[in-house]
């Protein structure tokens, strides 16, 4: 059973929500882009908002299988009620 939605947000719109297991994304720990790593995210995670390594992909997988990728410009993820937001200038999907 699907416990967590990925929605994807850039100016050119909105994409509905997509269920999965789990979402996995780069982050940043300073603006010259210096630390960070990869962050995960499952059913019941704690609210948090991180900086999204430009040029990184966000992937969400179902059982075990990748069901979707975005390559983004950047942004950020919100991680709050069962639900990761990625607001970024661009989202292609891969």
């Amino acid at each position: 059973m699907n416990e967590l939605t990925l929605i994807v947000i850039t100016p050119e719109g909105r994409r509905e929500g997509i269920p999965c297991d789990s979402v996995t994304f780069f982050v940043r720990d300073n603006e010259r882009g210096e630390g960070g790593g990869s962050m995960g995210v499952r059913r019941g995670h704690i609210d948090a908002i991180a900086a999204l390594e430009p040029g990184s992909a966000v992937r969400a997988s179902s059982e075990g299988k990748e069901i979707a990728s975005f390559r983004v410009s950047g942004g950020f993820a919100s991680v709050k009620n069962n639900a990761v937001t990625v607001v970024a200038e661009t989202a292609e999907e891969e």
